[in-house]
Protein backbone atom coordinates (compact mmCIF):
# COMPACT_ATOMS: atom_id res chain seq x y z
CA UNK A 1 0.00 0.00 0.00
CA UNK A 2 2.89 2.06 -0.37
CA UNK A 3 0.80 4.61 -2.68
CA UNK A 4 -1.98 4.97 0.12
CA UNK A 5 -4.35 2.48 -1.85
CA UNK A 6 -4.96 -0.87 -0.19
CA UNK A 7 -6.80 -3.47 -3.34
CA UNK A 8 -8.49 -6.45 -2.08
CA UNK A 9 -10.12 -9.34 -4.25
CA UNK A 10 -13.20 -10.54 -3.20
CA UNK A 11 -16.13 -12.99 -3.88
CA UNK A 12 -19.68 -12.01 -4.68
CA UNK A 13 -21.36 -12.54 -0.94
CA UNK A 14 -18.44 -9.88 -0.03
CA UNK A 15 -18.93 -7.89 -2.72
CA UNK A 16 -22.73 -7.81 -2.04
CA UNK A 17 -22.04 -6.32 1.72
CA UNK A 18 -20.14 -3.60 -0.01
CA UNK A 19 -23.08 -2.62 -2.46
CA UNK A 20 -24.48 0.28 -0.81
CA UNK A 21 -21.03 2.10 -1.31
CA UNK A 22 -19.91 0.66 -4.40
CA UNK A 23 -23.50 1.85 -6.04
CA UNK A 24 -23.06 5.44 -4.81
CA UNK A 25 -19.41 5.23 -6.27
CA UNK A 26 -21.05 3.77 -9.64
CA UNK A 27 -23.63 6.71 -9.65
CA UNK A 28 -21.42 9.32 -8.96
CA UNK A 29 -18.96 8.10 -11.86
CA UNK A 30 -21.55 7.63 -14.07
CA UNK A 31 -23.21 10.93 -13.55
CA UNK A 32 -20.02 12.68 -14.82
CA UNK A 33 -20.66 12.04 -18.22
CA UNK A 34 -22.87 12.26 -21.10
CA UNK A 35 -24.41 9.01 -20.33
CA UNK A 36 -25.53 9.85 -16.79
CA UNK A 37 -29.65 10.59 -17.97
CA UNK A 38 -29.36 7.27 -19.75
CA UNK A 39 -31.39 4.48 -17.96
CA UNK A 40 -28.92 1.76 -18.45
CA UNK A 41 -26.78 3.94 -15.83
CA UNK A 42 -29.35 4.34 -13.10
CA UNK A 43 -28.89 3.68 -9.48
CA UNK A 44 -31.88 1.18 -9.80
CA UNK A 45 -30.28 -0.81 -13.08
CA UNK A 46 -26.69 -1.39 -11.99
CA UNK A 47 -28.49 -2.73 -8.39
CA UNK A 48 -30.93 -5.08 -10.20
CA UNK A 49 -28.18 -6.56 -12.51
CA UNK A 50 -25.61 -6.21 -9.89
CA UNK A 51 -27.30 -8.40 -7.14
CA UNK A 52 -28.49 -11.01 -10.23
CA UNK A 53 -24.75 -11.16 -10.90
CA UNK A 54 -23.10 -11.44 -8.11
CA UNK A 55 -24.64 -14.50 -6.69
CA UNK A 56 -23.62 -16.37 -10.16
CA UNK A 57 -20.42 -19.06 -9.76
CA UNK A 58 -17.08 -17.21 -10.86
CA UNK A 59 -18.44 -14.14 -9.79
CA UNK A 60 -14.90 -12.30 -8.35
CA UNK A 61 -14.50 -8.65 -7.54
CA UNK A 62 -11.60 -6.56 -6.55
CA UNK A 63 -11.82 -2.77 -4.62
CA UNK A 64 -9.62 -0.02 -3.88
CA UNK A 65 -9.63 1.50 -0.79
CA UNK A 66 -7.77 4.97 0.36
CA UNK A 67 -5.49 3.75 3.24
CA UNK A 68 -5.25 6.39 5.80
CA UNK A 69 -9.95 6.78 5.33
CA UNK A 70 -10.65 3.60 3.71
CA UNK A 71 -12.43 5.50 0.95
CA UNK A 72 -13.60 3.39 -2.06
CA UNK A 73 -11.52 4.57 -4.50
CA UNK A 74 -12.87 2.04 -7.18
CA UNK A 75 -14.22 -1.27 -8.33
CA UNK A 76 -13.76 -3.92 -10.71
CA UNK A 77 -15.73 -7.15 -10.93
CA UNK A 78 -17.12 -10.01 -13.35
CA UNK A 79 -18.40 -12.99 -14.68
CA UNK A 80 -17.02 -16.16 -16.20
CA UNK A 81 -19.14 -16.87 -19.25
CA UNK A 82 -18.89 -20.45 -20.33
CA UNK A 83 -18.15 -22.12 -23.95
CA UNK A 84 -20.88 -20.92 -26.63
CA UNK A 85 -22.56 -17.51 -24.60
CA UNK A 86 -22.15 -14.08 -25.56
CA UNK A 87 -23.43 -11.00 -24.64
CA UNK A 88 -27.31 -10.72 -24.18
CA UNK A 89 -28.18 -8.23 -27.09
CA UNK A 90 -30.90 -6.68 -29.05
CA UNK A 91 -28.15 -5.99 -31.45
CA UNK A 92 -24.80 -7.52 -32.46
CA UNK A 93 -22.05 -8.76 -34.15
CA UNK A 94 -21.10 -12.23 -33.32
CA UNK A 95 -17.33 -12.78 -31.74
CA UNK A 96 -14.78 -14.97 -33.44
CA UNK A 97 -15.34 -18.60 -33.05
CA UNK A 98 -12.22 -19.07 -31.14
CA UNK A 99 -13.61 -16.72 -28.79
CA UNK A 100 -16.67 -17.80 -28.75
CA UNK A 101 -16.09 -21.45 -28.21
CA UNK A 102 -13.77 -20.39 -25.49
CA UNK A 103 -14.75 -19.75 -21.49
CA UNK A 104 -14.45 -15.88 -20.97
CA UNK A 105 -14.41 -14.12 -17.87
CA UNK A 106 -16.23 -10.97 -18.69
CA UNK A 107 -15.13 -7.74 -17.35
CA UNK A 108 -18.86 -6.36 -16.23
CA UNK A 109 -17.30 -3.14 -14.63
CA UNK A 110 -14.28 -1.07 -13.80
CA UNK A 111 -14.75 2.08 -11.72
CA UNK A 112 -12.44 4.92 -9.95
CA UNK A 113 -13.72 7.32 -8.43
CA UNK A 114 -12.99 11.09 -10.23
CA UNK A 115 -10.68 12.01 -7.39
CA UNK A 116 -8.30 9.11 -7.90
CA UNK A 117 -8.19 8.47 -11.72
CA UNK A 118 -4.52 9.16 -12.83
CA UNK A 119 -2.67 7.37 -10.92
CA UNK A 120 -2.43 3.89 -12.39
CA UNK A 121 -5.31 2.50 -10.02
CA UNK A 122 -7.61 0.85 -12.83
CA UNK A 123 -4.81 -0.75 -14.10
CA UNK A 124 -4.35 -2.26 -10.87
CA UNK A 125 -7.63 -3.13 -10.03
CA UNK A 126 -8.19 -5.22 -13.78
CA UNK A 127 -5.16 -6.54 -13.46
CA UNK A 128 -5.65 -7.94 -10.17
CA UNK A 129 -9.08 -9.44 -11.44
CA UNK A 130 -7.84 -11.32 -13.95
CA UNK A 131 -4.33 -12.17 -12.17
CA UNK A 132 -4.92 -16.16 -12.40
CA UNK A 133 -8.30 -16.57 -14.08
CA UNK A 134 -8.25 -19.98 -16.11
CA UNK A 135 -10.50 -18.66 -19.16
CA UNK A 136 -7.96 -18.19 -22.12
CA UNK A 137 -9.95 -14.25 -22.93
CA UNK A 138 -11.47 -12.09 -21.33
CA UNK A 139 -14.08 -9.81 -22.88
CA UNK A 140 -16.01 -6.20 -22.20
CA UNK A 141 -18.14 -3.80 -24.03
CA UNK A 142 -17.55 -0.01 -23.96
CA UNK A 143 -18.65 2.81 -25.38
CA UNK A 144 -16.92 4.09 -28.42
CA UNK A 145 -16.24 7.95 -27.30
CA UNK A 146 -15.54 6.96 -23.60
CA UNK A 147 -12.04 8.04 -22.66
CA UNK A 148 -11.77 4.00 -20.94
CA UNK A 149 -11.99 2.73 -24.66
CA UNK A 150 -8.99 4.11 -25.45
CA UNK A 151 -7.25 3.01 -21.93
CA UNK A 152 -8.13 -0.20 -22.93
CA UNK A 153 -6.64 -0.46 -26.46
CA UNK A 154 -3.38 0.84 -24.90
CA UNK A 155 -3.38 -2.19 -21.88
CA UNK A 156 -3.89 -4.66 -25.39
CA UNK A 157 -7.29 -4.72 -25.70
CA UNK A 158 -8.83 -5.65 -29.37
CA UNK A 159 -12.25 -4.67 -30.96
CA UNK A 160 -13.88 -7.66 -32.28
CA UNK A 161 -17.47 -6.33 -32.84
CA UNK A 162 -20.10 -4.02 -31.15
CA UNK A 163 -23.23 -4.44 -28.96
CA UNK A 164 -26.00 -2.89 -28.08
CA UNK A 165 -27.37 -4.68 -24.82
CA UNK A 166 -31.02 -2.99 -25.16
CA UNK A 167 -33.02 -0.87 -27.03
CA UNK A 168 -32.50 1.80 -25.17
CA UNK A 169 -28.83 1.54 -24.35
CA UNK A 170 -25.64 2.69 -27.02
CA UNK A 171 -23.97 0.65 -29.58
CA UNK A 172 -20.82 -0.55 -27.71
CA UNK A 173 -17.79 -2.14 -28.81
CA UNK A 174 -16.67 -5.86 -27.85
CA UNK A 175 -13.29 -5.90 -26.87
CA UNK A 176 -11.24 -9.14 -26.07
CA UNK A 177 -8.34 -9.38 -24.31
CA UNK A 178 -6.22 -12.94 -24.31
CA UNK A 179 -4.90 -13.96 -20.94
CA UNK A 180 -2.87 -17.09 -21.67
CA UNK A 181 0.41 -16.59 -23.68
Amino acid sequence: MSDGFALERIDGPAFLATLDEVTALYVAVHGEGPQGDSPLYARETFLKRTNRQAVRPGFAATLARRGATDELAGFAFGLPFPPGVWWASHRRDDPPAEVLEASKFAVIELNVAGAFRGRGLARRLLDLLLAGRPEPFAILTTTPESPARSMYVRWGWKQIGTAQHTPEAPCMDQLVLPLRG
